[in-house]
């Protein structure tokens, strides 16, 4: 049933500390998240998302996500799986999609070592890692390469003009950094500012910064769903959120203690959407179930068959 039709070019993006951050106060303008907004209303699948960290350990979430295993159920491996466990292949979405035919691609615009995704990449089931080296002269945004910078390279990656690209069917994996902590107050000082944006929204200056590289988030997604809608082939797009950001003065302000980021699911020609509060472990199945185009075959099928 996966090889009688044409497959989807398919873009992943675990966007850095990303939630939707106008659930602090609302105050913080409704059109930062413009092209997020526009994705969730045609979304497959859209909704919270329960992750199984906060403010740090990115590589727990996006196991999670890659390989379809809870976090409780990794034991000791729970705190850091590419410590050990990753250090010989282990399934994952990327292992099946390219037993699929796809070409599986990985891009992390930081330093290969770090978290030994260089060693542990290639047992998740990816063709090809792309890391800090493959953004020489990519534009930042702050300490880190921005996230319109990863939206290129994901385009590029679709229109086939990276080195080793052939015309199987893509798996795109992208793990930003823009928004990476720490917060300094002169973090942002050479950018130009936003004037929707206050300096200290509830009282924090993170926050404000936070909110600035949020507009660039949002930017990737209006940059990748203009790429997908402008190609004849089929394409889904899924972001979500690893963890929630560091902003403790903020998240105290407005008393929000929701641990749970946010994610979607799209598909290029539309879908009835489902509103869905889900786990990282389970986006993977979702977005398999996506990519088939089946309207009529149940999520908890795809979850099955993903299972065995």
């Amino acid at each position: 049933p996966f090889t009688d039709r044409p497959l989807a070019d398919i873009v992943a993006i675990q966007a850095e500390s990303f939630f939707d951050a106008r659930r602090l106060h609302p105050a913080i303008p409704p059109d930062l998240l413009r092209n997020y907004d526009a994705c969730t209303a045609e979304a497959c699948y859209s909704g919270r998302l329960t992750v199984p960290a906060r403010g740090a350990y990115t590589m727990r979430t996006e196991f999670a996500f890659l390989s379809g295993l809870p976090n409780e159920a990794l034991g000791y491996h729970r705190f850091n799986p590419y410590l050990l466990l990753c250090k010989t292949p282990v399934w994952t979405i990327a292992q099946l999609l390219r037993s699929f035919g796809y070409r599986t691609v990985c891009i992390h615009p930081f330093h290969a070592s770090f978290f030994d995704r260089n060693e542990v990449m290639p047992n998740l089931g990816f063709d090809a890692f792309q890391d800090i080296a493959s953004f020489a002269g990519a534009p930042s945004f702050g300490p880190y390469i921005s996230d319109v910078a990863v939206a290129d390279r994901i385009c590029a990656l679709l229109r086939r003009q990276d080195e080793g690209s052939d015309d199987r069917p893509l798996f795109v994996f992208g793990i930003t950094m823009e928004n990476h902590g720490r917060w300094e107050r002169d973090r942002l000082a050479a950018y130009p500012a936003d004037e929707r944006i206050e300096a200290e929204p509830l009282g924090s200056h993170e926050l404000g910064l936070y909110l600035r590289h949020l507009c660039n988030t949002d930017a990737m997604i209006e940059k990748v769903m203009t790429e997908l809608n402008a190609r004849p082939s089929a394409g889904v797009f899924c972001l979500y959120g690893d963890h929630l950001p560091s902003l403790p003065d903020a998240f105290r302000a407005s008393d929000y203690e929701d641990p749970r980021t946010d994610y979607f699911i799209w598909r290029k020609g539309g879908a009835f959407p489902r509103r869905l509060d889900t786990t990282a472990d389970m986006l993977g199945r979702l977005m398999l179930d996506a990519t088939l185009a089946l309207d009529s075959w149940p999520a908890s099928n795809a979850t099955t068959l993903i299972a065995e």
